[in-house]
């Protein structure tokens, strides 16, 4: 009985041990591994998908080589300093993946690609052909990068240092947070949709050389802000009108029309189902030597029904302004002015009528005038002589009694 109890006891132990084991495992990623450090041999790629690697020194990518993560992550191992150090030529890329290191550091390489991933380091320094960063979060003291690319598009780089400078720089749907922004294009920068707060310093980088950059529909919360090089700096904003009628429905297929200070049309578009027209328009322009910039001054107008209402306005941020039909005028009744009289038409009738009818119009009255003339004178005229005869003609006769 002894002898079974010590094999009941052992078996029991042994039992309690891999119920130990499986816990264990329950808790621990089983594709985390730890390893001193990592290579990827020049020209070639390594792919890590699906792993937890603890890296407690460095990891190295000789030139031409690719370090490509997908659904994996690389970690520096508490209280260890590990370095991703990249080769001339060599690539990282990380897909779904996080990377949380002491440092990323190449010369001339070829790019780094995140998507939907992370990366945190406390230093990054980075000089490669194209940055391309889309719905990632990076975190680093200071973060340099330089290059002929760099794409930022749903993406959030806080640190307390961080400096881009590229050939060709955009910026969309994104987040810069830090102590101090650098933005340094030679050609172009692109910013759309995103967010930049600190101490920001924009422009080129080259004496003389002139960069166009372009900000859309972005919050810009410097705390100071500095120009470098022949900069020009423009700043679009988005533009909603919203037109409705007299009873609030919204009005579908209404021109709407934007004007600048001098009442000179600058775009117009027709409404959508939903009673809105949409433009972008350069809200604002930087002078040289000013550190704000200085806004313009539009107006909105639309007719609907022969009414036409408007709205003046400046686009500061993405701005919604609202046109509502204008009420006409009441109707107002005039008094029926009294007809003219006969002699009154009869006179206009004369003075409208053609300067020849007018001419035999007066030919004929006074031809008339001077025969009644001269008949009464021949009468009057007869009268006296038949009176002078007679009183003679009586003188005589008494002479001869």
């Amino acid at each position: 009985f002894m002898m079974f109890g010590g094999k009941i006891s052992n078996i029991s132990s042994l039992v309690f041990i891999i119920l130990l084991i499986l816990f264990v495992n329950s808790i621990t990623p089983a594709a985390a591994r730890g390893v001193s450090s990592l290579v990827v041999e020049k020209g070639e790629s390594m792919v890590i998908e699906g792993e937890d690697i603890f890296v407690r020194h460095n990891v190295t990518v000789e030139p031409d080589g690719a370090l490509i993560l997908k659904n994996a992550s690389i970690r520096r191992w508490k209280g260890e300093s590990t370095e991703i150090i990249m080769g001339e030529n060599s690539t990282l890329a990380a897909y779904s993946s996080t990377i949380n290191t002491s440092g990323v550091k190449g010369e001339m390489i070829r790019g780094i690609e995140l998507e939907n991933s992370s990366l945190t380091a406390d230093i990054i320094s980075l000089q490669a052909t194209r940055m391309h960063l889309l719905s990632s979060l990076v975190q680093s003291t200071n973060f340099t990068f330089e290059g002929r690319i760099a794409e930022l598009y749903s993406s959030t780089i806080s640190g307390e240092c961080i400096n881009l400078s590229s050939v060709f720089m955009r910026l969309d749907g994104g987040e810069i947070n830090a102590s101090s922004i650098g933005l340094e294009g030679a050609e172009y920068i692109n910013i759309t949709r995103s967010n930049l707060t600190g101490d920001l310093t924009i422009g080129s980088p080259f004496l003389g050389a002139g960069t166009l950059i372009k900000i859309t529909d972005s919050y810009l919360n410097w705390s100071n802000l500095t120009i470098n090089g022949n900069t020009s700096i423009q700043i679009y904003n988005t533009l909603t009108v919203a037109v409705t009628t007299l009873s609030g429905e919204p009005a579908a297929g209404v021109e709407v029309v934007i004007l600048d200070d001098e009442r000179n049309p600058v775009k117009s578009a027709m409404t959508d189902q939903n009673g809105n027209a949409r433009f972008n328009l350069l809200a604002a322009r930087f002078t040289p030597g000013s550190s704000f910039p200085g806004f313009f001054n539009y107006t909105a107008e639309a007719n609907l029904n022969g009414s036409t209402t408007s709205s003046s306005f400046t686009i500061e941020r993405p701005l919604t302004i609202r046109l509502k039909e204008i009420a006409p005028p009441p109707t107002v009744v005039v008094p029926a002015e009294p007809a003219p009289s006969e002699t009154f038409d009869r006179g206009e009738m004369v003075e409208n009528e053609t300067s020849d009818t007018s001419s035999d119009t007066a030919g004929n009255l006074t031809g008339k005038a001077l025969g009644i003339f001269l008949l009464k004178a021949f009468l009057i005229l007869g009268c006296v002589i038949g009176g002078v005869v007679g009183v003679i003609a009586l003188l005589i006769r008494r002479g001869g009694a």
